[in-house]
């Protein structure tokens, strides 16, 4: 298991505290992490690429394990109860 902590130099100091709290526990309890930084000089713009990170890692993992990153059984499911 590896924990991913995403990092801005955007959030609040108490949170930035938080994630250095947090990298001790983890350490602690033999979890590796690893710092993801977001750029971008707004928050908008890092969600953005946040967003586009995350898309991009599930299609990678989707293919490494020879899975259909298209199937999504639950967002077929919503789109039949919505007809």
């Amino acid at each position: 298991m590896i924990a991913v902590c995403c990092e801005s130099t955007l959030y609040h100091a108490r949170n930035q505290k938080r994630f250095a709290v947090t990298k001790k526990v983890l350490k602690k309890q033999h979890i590796a992490s690893y710092a993801l930084r977001l750029e971008g000089n707004s928050r908008f713009d890092q969600a953005l690429g946040l967003v586009l990170f995350a898309s991009y890692a599930t299609l990678y993992l989707a293919l490494l394990n020879n899975m259909n990153p298209a199937n999504i059984p639950w967002v077929d499911f919503f789109k039949k109860q919505l007809k």
